[in-house]
């Protein structure tokens, strides 16, 4: 036999028992994750109307409900809103795609010819959704009824809270949040205008719901750290400002607000290396607590 088949051979082989080898190993198991099941935020102008989805009643909007993960009906999803003294109005759910056959082929066997069919296969309708849905009702009259939307409630609250009409700005921040339940910075806004109101509770109340919406908005836990902080609640205000900066670890403010409250439960060491984290960071810090800060801890810096 010669020599280089011998060779050419045994090489081979080596390949063979590598990729038996490779195909025995156990690798790390990857649990399977389900992708979050989308929700969607129904809206009528004006609110409070009967909502039925394909003849199944949901309840009153303002409403929130589950998109079907894996709707494969072949006719569209529809929506229904009724309210007494307006036309009852129907729309789609989303944006529905109807099904589709699609021809199946394989190759010809004649150069250059048509691939040539071998059946069909059907593809399923289906659906993408949308975050929200509104819906504008019009009276018996004919007449479309006109309704300020989440964001136009949304810039007339900044703009009364700017005025410093607080009460008008909770108010027209409310109605914001009332139309889009998930307007998460009409909660934030709506925060502030408690907070500068007094009404702490409320405030953290609303930061928390900030929170909940988006869970990574590291300014809604120092917002929601600073009110704990004016409760004298210490270490729920450090607890929220090293969350903000596990979000952010380049978020002065949180460095600063921590080292604030390190120093009312006189961990000094601590404060100081918020201090100097802030200052490294670009903030400056009060003149006036760094003077507190000196004559507690005897320390310059």
């Amino acid at each position: 036999m010669n020599r280089f088949r011998v060779i050419g051979l045994f090489l081979m082989a080596i390949g063979l028992i590598a990729t038996l080898i490779s195909s025995c190993a156990i690798g790390p198991r990857v649990a399977h994750v389900a992708p979050p099941t989308p929700t969607i935020t129904i809206n009528t102008v004006p609110n409070g109307a009967d909502i039925s989805i394909q003849g199944n009643y949901m309840g009153k909007s303002p409403l929130v409900v589950t998109a079907p993960s894996n709707y494969t009906g072949t006719e569209p999803m529809r929506i229904e809103a009724r309210l007494e003294g307006y036309e009852p109005k129907e729309v789609l759910f989303g944006d529905y795609h109807p099904p589709v056959a699609k021809v199946l082929t394989r190759p010809s066997n004649i150069f250059l010819a048509d691939p040539i069919p071998v059946g069909t296969q059907t593809i399923p309708a289906y659906y993408t959704f949308r975050n929200s849905i509104d819906i504008k009702l019009y009276s018996k009259g004919g007449s479309s009824v006109y309704a300020k939307t989440a964001e136009e409630y949304f810039q007339s609250g900044n703009s009364s809270f700017d005025q410093g009409n607080l009460s008008q700005a909770i108010s027209d921040l409310t109605k914001a949040i009332e139309i889009n339940p998930k307007l998460a910075k009409a909660y934030n806004n709506r925060g502030f205008a408690y907070a500068t109101q007094g009404n702490l509770p409320q405030a953290i109340s609303d930061f928390t719901k900030v929170i909940e919406i988006n869970p990574q908005d590291a300014d809604a836990y120092h917002s929601r750290g600073f009110i704990y902080g004016k409760q004298s609640n210490f270490g729920q205000a450090i607890s929220d400002f090293s969350k903000a900066i596990e979000i952010d670890p380049n978020l002065a403010k949180a460095y600063s607000s921590r080292g604030k409250n390190y120093y009312y439960i006189k961990e000094y060491d601590k404060a100081w290396a918020d201090v100097h984290k802030a200052e490294g960071l670009g903030s400056a810090v009060s003149p006036e607590f760094l003077t507190e800060l000196k004559k507690a801890s005897g320390r310059e810096k």
